[in-house]
């Protein structure tokens, strides 16, 4: 339901527009998937997301390119594989959820809630809990080591709950490249197993803005 009510305002404000919204040559309107593991239709083998959703944010994100947007409904989230939840692979993303507590990424203590490499990102409206990274940033790893272009990460209403980095940062690492703005981010329960930090760790140049 929230999913068809998200479509129709853009349909309608499309609408409104109308010549405004015309992108500039060559470039294009990014795509929303869409992912709701609570749907009994859902199949990460979707090739129409709005009507099948994903059952897993990682299957959107294989699917998606540079500036699209993953939509991820109320839920928990989990993922096999042996190092993150979600790995954005290179690719600018938008991941927006149902709301902090709504919409939960879950480490399960064995692995990174959301690794970002070499890539800007927003990411809005849920909760990563109970991330473990074996070095820093067991929540949300951002990391640019190629040096150059500063890659950006948003960071707004979101709660990184109960992470643990085995080194330090066990909410959130921020290395390199990065700049990392924080808007309403709640950092609770976090561990740095030995060398602090249970909350945010920056290195390498990263800079961080925390705005309330």
């Amino acid at each position: 339901m929230a999913r068809g009510r998200s479509a129709l305002l853009t349909m309608l404000m499309i609408g409104m527009l109308g010549v405004a919204t015309v992108p500039p040559a060559g470039a294009a309107f990014p795509t929303t998937y869409y992912v709701d593991n609570g749907d009994p239709t859902c199949d990460d083998g979707t090739t129409n997301s709005f009507a099948i959703p994903y059952c897993t944010i990682q299957a959107a994100v294989d699917d998606a390119s540079d500036d699209d947007i993953i939509d991820i409904a109320a839920g928990t989230y989990t993922g096999t594989h042996p190092s993150q939840v979600v790995w954005l692979n290179g690719k600018s993303l938008t991941l927006q959820g149902a709301g902090q507590g709504v919409t939960i990424i879950d480490g399960e203590t064995s692995r990174i809630g959301i690794r970002i490499d070499l890539a800007s990102a927003n990411l809005s409206d849920l909760t990563v809990a109970q991330g473990h990274s074996s070095g820093s940033g067991g929540g949300i790893y951002a990391l640019n080591t190629a040096g150059g272009e500063m890659e950006t990460v948003t960071v707004t209403d979101v709660t990184v709950a109960d992470s643990v980095g085995a080194y330090s940062g066990g909410a959130m690492l921020a290395y390199g490249a990065v700049t990392l703005t924080m808007l309403r981010v709640t950092l609770d329960g976090g561990i740095g197993e030995i060398g602090g930090g249970g909350g945010l760790v920056a290195h390498e140049g990263a800079i961080v803005t925390i705005d309330d």
